[in-house]
């Protein structure tokens, strides 16, 4: 895999991601609740079980469902034309490029943000698909489609990243792939990963939000939170033990 380019970098940025007083509602109800958090430059993990808020959560800050409340990057409110463009999103089933080559997807991506003239395959060979250029994306697995979409969101060098289960259905080489380019990525953007894999856990938890029934419950260094689990270090115990019961 290659090397991250210019063009494959998000800009050096120092852009906090910070929620106060959020509310993500769906069907008119409160279904994730925040107080205060803020996200810095580096490597973040929400954490939790299905149907924790972890995805809605992510949704919200999104714009993609009603949030009540302040959502900011950089001072800048997010629900701004010029705020949206802050936040780079991949849900957990992308779609909508899915009729296009590997290749053009990215090409497209590029002319939306105006970067048409730099080289796309970098894109790919970032996250290692580059030999899946000419491939239809809607041919391709569940887990080569997530990354081809990941090549797309890199074109926006933009200051957040927020990535929903990312490495489910990744084989292993795939895996380990995704998971140098978000480090990579992380050293210069916020980079905020929601997924419930133990190796995720362990490889991208510089520091871990817990969400169980919709709130905070944790939010500290991942290896805290695992090494203070009941008979000792272990990511299952240590999220059991967290869990509220709904």
């Amino acid at each position: 895999m290659a090397g991250m380019t210019h063009e494959s970098c998000p800009p050096s940025v120092r852009a906090a991601l910070v929620l106060d007083g959020v509310a993500v509602r769906r069907r008119g109800r409160d279904v994730v609740v925040v107080d205060r958090l803020r996200f810095d430059r580096g490597s973040h993990v929400l954490a939790g079980a299905n149907g924790s808020g972890k995805s809605t959560l992510l949704a919200g800050i999104a714009g993609l469902l009603p949030v009540d409340g302040l959502v900011t990057v950089g001072g800048q409110d997010v629900t701004s034309g010029a705020g949206r463009r802050s936040v780079a999103y991949l849900p957990q089933a992308p779609s909508g490029l899915d009729h296009l080559t590997a290749l053009d997807a990215v090409r497209f991506a590029q002319a939306v943000v105006g970067l048409a003239a730099a080289d796309p395959v970098a894109h790919l060979e970032t996250v290692g698909m580059a030999d899946r250029a000419r491939s239809r994306v809607g041919r391709l697995s569940g887990g080569e489609r997530r990354l081809v979409y990941l090549a797309t969101l890199l074109t926006q060098r933009a200051p957040v990243f927020l990535l929903d289960e990312p490495t489910v259905g990744l084989d292993a080489a795939h895996r380990l792939a995704l998971r140098d380019v978000l480090r990579r990525i992380a050293a210069e953007a916020v980079v905020v990963t929601a997924t419930h894999v133990a190796d995720d856990l362990d490889d991208l938890a510089d520091r871990i939000v817990v969400l169980s029934d919709g709130r905070v419950v944790h939010d500290g260094p991942g290896a805290d939170l695992r090494d203070a689990a009941p008979d000792g270090p272990s990511w299952d115990r240590a999220l059991t033990a967290l869990a509220v019961a709904p």
